[in-house]
């Protein structure tokens, strides 16, 4: 499942691997960055229509109408734990940061927030939930470079240094199910500087 823009307006769209056909999934339009449940029955996505606010929503993978999990705004993407039964995306919180909402999937509660440290790279804003479908990891810069961190989304406990890396920054993660793996894009940001000058007469 993926989304794209190829009729003028973002949509879901089902790719059939073996046959190479792909087909448009109804009624989502503005839909953004999906992921499916494990058990294959449903898609979470972002979506932010033109001039309207973002939120977090689910659909049947069969098709049907999207369900909204949360009225709570949708700052980011909602990042789906393994096991498919928790969403967490940045929101406003109570005291007016931003943090994390923690949000069943099965029947839309709010389950956590989540406070984030202010050295969470927010140039990537990216993470991604731990095998015990109860922690996440993230890129932060508390040691002068990007490392993963851990740290609880649903209960207490402390935060971990995951890498030691000692420079690049991190643009995604994911572990595999039993926890052995992890699988992290890693680069540098380049960019050029351009002078532009009128044409002489």
């Amino acid at each position: 499942v993926y989304f794209s823009d190829s009729g003028g307006v973002e949509h879901l769209w089902k790719l059939d691997t073996r046959t190479g056909s792909a087909t448009q999934i109804p009624n989502t339009a503005g839909a953004l960055l999906p992921s499916c449940t494990a058990d294959g029955e449903s898609i979470v996505y972002w979506e932010q229509a033109e001039g309207e606010t973002s939120y977090a929503y689910k659909i049947p993978f069969s098709g049907g109408t999207p369900v909204r999990l949360s009225d709570r705004v949708a700052f980011s993407p909602p990042f789906l734990s393994l096991d498919g039964r928790h969403v967490l995306f940045a929101t406003p919180l109570k005291d007016g940061s931003v943090g994390g909402a923690v949000i069943s999937v099965g029947n839309g509660t709010l389950e956590a927030e989540v406070k984030v440290p202010n050295t969470f790279d927010l140039g990537a804003s990216v993470l991604c939930w731990m095998p015990d479908n109860r922690s996440i990891a993230y890129p932060d810069l508390r040691t002068g470079v990007a490392n993963l961190w851990s740290q609880p989304a649903i209960g207490t406990g402390p935060q971990k240094q995951l890498t030691h890396f000692t420079s690049g920054k991190i643009w995604g993660c994911a572990f595999s199910a039993d926890g052995k793996y992890v699988a992290i894009s890693r680069g540098s940001r380049q960019s050029d500087a351009v002078l532009f000058t009128s044409p002489k007469s």
